[in-house]
């Protein structure tokens, strides 16, 4: 399962809350993943603009921000990591990730703590 935008035009992050071990030590515990993140429709150029096309528009920002949400509130995760190639990591850095000091392809990003009812209700379940 994932989320996208209605109409099929966007897709693909998914938070993985117990994803196998990866590599790196820094990416254990409560750390979620996404493993990828597609906005499909056609392809636009870095910096270009196509009122018909998908790309730049956002979605893949707000995709990342529900990963995010879906992260610290559903599976209690306090990092959140994304599996980056050298020619994404600009736009991770700009959302807010930093690369893994490992050196192992992931960026990592601290989440904020939950601060409202939804944390007080975690401890009632002794979680």
């Amino acid at each position: 399962g994932g989320f996208g935008v209605d109409g099929g035009s966007a897709g693909g992050a998914v938070p993985r809350g117990s994803a196998p071990q990866p590599p790196s030590a820094s990416l254990r515990g409560r750390c979620s993943m996404v493993r990828e993140l597609h906005v499909y429709g056609a392809a636009v150029g870095v910096g270009g603009r196509d009122e018909e096309a998908q790309q730049h528009r956002g979605y893949g920002a707000l995709l990342m921000e529900e990963a995010e949400r879906i992260a610290r509130e559903e599976h209690r995760s306090n990092r959140m990591a994304v599996i980056s190639g050298v020619g994404t990591r600009g736009y991770y850095r700009r959302l807010g990730y930093e690369l893994c000091a490992e050196g192992s392809g992931y960026m990592l990003k601290e989440l904020e703590p939950l601060t409202d009812d939804r944390a007080a209700g975690w401890g009632a379940w002794g979680l």
